[in-house]
Order: C-alpha cells, then sequence, then structure tokens
C-alpha cells in the first residue's frame, strides 16, 4: 500500500510539475490557485459551494487540507498539491478523483467563479 502511495505521489509530483510549472513573481497574477483546486475538489466529491473559501472549508471539515491549511488566493506549488492529495487519498476515494480535478484546472476555473449565492460548478457547462 505504502509503495502504491509512493508511485502515485511520484507520478502526481510530475503531473503537478507539467501542469503548474514554475510561477515567477511576474506571473503570479496569472497562476492557478489553491482556491481553484479546492473548487475542483469539491466538484468532484459532489459538495455544492458558492465560493473557493467555501470549497476550501468544507474540505478542511472532511480533513482535506494542506499542512498549513488552505489560502485559496495563493498559488498552486507542487508541494502544497501533493499535500492535498495525500490528505485527499485518506478520504479512501479513486485516485483518478484528484487526477480529474488536476484536469480540471487546465479550464481555467479562477476565471468562472460561480456568482455569490449560486451553488453551480464553474468546471460543468449550464444547461440553458
Amino acid at each position: 500500500m505504502s509503495k502504491n502511495l509512493g508511485v502515485f505521489a511520484a507520478i502526481l509530483a510530475l503531473c503537478c510539475a507539467f501542469m503548474i510549472g514554475p510561477v515567477s513573481q511576474a506571473r503570479a497574477a496569472e497562476c492557478t490557485t489553491q482556491g481553484a483546486l479546492a473548487l475542483a475538489l469539491a466538484d468532484v466529491l459532489g459538495i455544492q459551494v458558492t465560493s473557493a473559501q467555501a470549497a476550501a472549508d468544507a474540505l478542511t471539515a472532511l480533513g482535506v487540507a494542506p499542512e498549513h491549511g488552505w489560502a485559496v488566493d495563493a498559488c498552486l506549488t507542487e508541494a502544497v498539491a501533493l499535500e492535498i492529495s495525500q490528505a485527499f487519498a485518506k478520504l479512501n476515494r479513486d485516485h483518478g478523483d484528484f487526477d480529474r480535478a488536476m484536469g480540471m484546472l487546465g479550464s481555467n476555473p479562477d476565471q468562472q467563479y460561480p456568482k455569490e449565492g449560486s451553488p453551480i460548478s464553474p468546471f460543468k457547462p449550464q444547461k440553458r
């Protein structure tokens, strides 16, 4: 089990390196945030939230949080993504769920946060 977790962590770190990459000070405003990952994970878990902070709070209540807590406006780093991944794995969820959440980050959810008071996923197209 710990060998599988180690292999998963290594694969996750590699995926994060390609998806997140190094963030310069000049690009800080354009980085993927911890809040974006919180929204994606809440979506994967079926938790309806109205903001990144609400998603982070709900995940924290489930025991899914980085070691020093969520900083929803901070850039997501490889180290923090790995901490969150390890906490998420403790929920006994399919590893694909975390990977799916990481994949959602490519759709630029930071620009699509749901409007205040609207429990709508920023990752799923809405019916018109």
